[in-house]
């Protein structure tokens, strides 16, 4: 691995644990609820659950990485976004860029195999980032200790100062302050720039060489068509916690190109459901009433595909599905339930026209249970791609100002079953569930089965008739009957 992909990896991990130490230090402006009531839509979180996720992400980043003599200890000092716009979305390049506009505005440009996302932050405070390290060079037999501080000035320009640089190596000692290495800093971030430019130069080079030889097959870029809906969001106010839940209130405007946009407003307080330890989006009836009359008759459709080269393995322990199933608190058989997606040609299409919104998604992915007490895996559903195709309408009950999806068809199509654990008879009605514990068994029948699925099955349109479950030699077997 040459010395400017380790930059790049070093500089992407750090961004990772930045990521995670915002999460960390969320609580700043707790108490803060400044433009609240300017609204449309509000996202609620846990600390615990979102700071998970990023712990999640830095062990598959640490497990994948093969050069790890490195550690960083990051977090922010002091940064508040005031606002973010969606500026642009096209097929693209893997470009990842940071830059300072003029007027204290922050332009982050972020680039995901090919997909292209630009965003613009109105930044407040001026200092950003504290980075710590202390060894990533212990490979080579040289210490190293520094403390890095990014920083922003009042015209927004970046600022990168090095308090102290410690230096060890056998006898030598060397003790450097940040006016000698603010030359070396500059010059490394001129070689970074200049080892992206010619990365982009190369790629370039290979798509427009692959373009000649197959013709109009490979798209090069792909923006949205102008006649198409467009949806401006914004943060309006300090996120700040609430009943355990961090809280972010976004509000914002939809409009067609060249149409005068329409504000998603005014909001509603909303109280986030305590006992459900994740993510929760609460959005205004007027917000969707404006949304439908916006884009009536306006064709909007996003397509995402997922390439081969993204891959990973997501533990999921029974701590997480507590809240759905508590009985796997008490679960002694079945260890680590593991999902592993499998991400070949998978794709995410999503329409709307007239009102009504067409989804369908091919998903493909691995589920392994795995005995506590025995290594072989007693549940596996393994290789295995499911497309979901479902016409939705979209309604909204005024009386409770929730949003609700009307299922007026829904189909598995393809499903193929590849180990005997899994019994799947009639793929439109009937489900065979593995041995469970009779606490878990006594879980989801009364608070799934006989509550909340009925409930849960008017509200997406199904006609169900009846509902048939028995037991047969350790299975419980649930028919659902349409």
């Amino acid at each position: 691995m040459s010395y400017n992909k380790k930059i790049l990896l070093k500089v992407f991990f750090a961004f990772c644990m930045l990521c995670s130490g915002l999460c960390l230090n969320a609580d700043i402006n707790s108490s803060s609820q400044q433009g609240i009531q300017d609204s449309g839509i509000q996202i609620s979180y846990t600390q615990s659950s979102f700071v998970n996720i990023f712990e999640g992400i830095s062990t598959i980043l640490q497990t994948h990485i093969n050069d790890q003599n490195f550690s960083f200890d990051s977090k922010f000092l002091s940064l508040s976004v005031s606002k973010i716009n969606l500026a642009d979305l096209q097929l693209n390049k893997l470009i990842s860029n940071a830059e300072f506009l003029t007027g204290n505005k922050m332009k982050v440009t972020l680039n995901f195999e090919k997909v292209y996302i630009s965003f613009q932050y109105n930044v407040k405070f001026f200092n950003l980032i504290s980075i710590k390290d202390e060894g990533f060079l212990a490979d080579t037999g040289l210490q190293v200790k520094f403390d890095l501080l990014i920083s922003a000035n009042s015209n927004g320009t970046t600022h990168l100062a090095v308090s102290h640089l410690d230096l060890k190596t056998g006898q030598l000692e060397a003790h450097l302050n940040n006016k000698f290495f603010n030359f070396i800093l500059q010059a490394a971030l001129k070689l970074t720039n200049l080892t992206l430019q010619v990365l982009r130069n190369l790629i370039d080079l290979a798509v427009q060489i692959i373009a000649n030889k197959f013709g109009s097959t490979i798209p090069t870029q792909v923006k949205i068509p102008q006649s198409n809906g467009i949806i401006d969001l914004s943060i309006q106010g300090q996120p700040f916690l609430q009943n355990g839940y961090m809280n972010i209130p976004i509000s914002g405007n939809s409009y067609r190109n060249g149409t005068t946009p329409t504000p998603l407003n005014p909001f509603r307080q909303f109280n986030p459901t305590e006992y459900i330890n994740s993510t929760q989006i609460f959005v205004d009836q007027q917000v969707i009433n404006k949304l439908i009359q916006t884009f009536i008759q306006t064709q909007i459709t996003f397509n995402i595909t997922l390439p081969q080269v993204i891959s990973s393995t997501t533990p999921i322990d029974s701590r997480s599905l507590s809240p759905v199933f508590p009985g796997l608190r008490k679960l002694k058989v079945i260890n680590y339930p593991i999902i592993e997606p499998v991400l070949d040609n998978n794709s995410i299409e999503i329409s709307f026209l007239d009102s009504k919104l067409k989804a369908k998604a091919k998903l493909g992915f691995n589920l392994y249970m795995q005995e506590a007490q025995k290594p072989e895996t007693t549940f596996k559903y393994n290789n295995n791609v499911v497309y979901i195709v479902a016409d939705l309408a979209l309604d909204v009950i005024s009386s409770q100002n929730f949003l609700t999806i009307n299922l007026a068809d829904f189909t598995l199509e393809d499903i193929i079953v590849s180990d005997e654990d899994l019994q799947l008879v009639n793929a439109k009605s009937f489900i065979s569930i593995f041995p469970f514990f009779d606490q878990l068994i006594h879980d989801a029948v009364n608070l799934v089965i006989y509550k909340d699925f009925i409930d849960l099955s008017k509200i997406l349109g199904f006609n169900i008739n009846q509902v048939q479950i028995h037991f047969d030699s350790n299975y419980l077997h649930l028919a659902v009957l349409f």
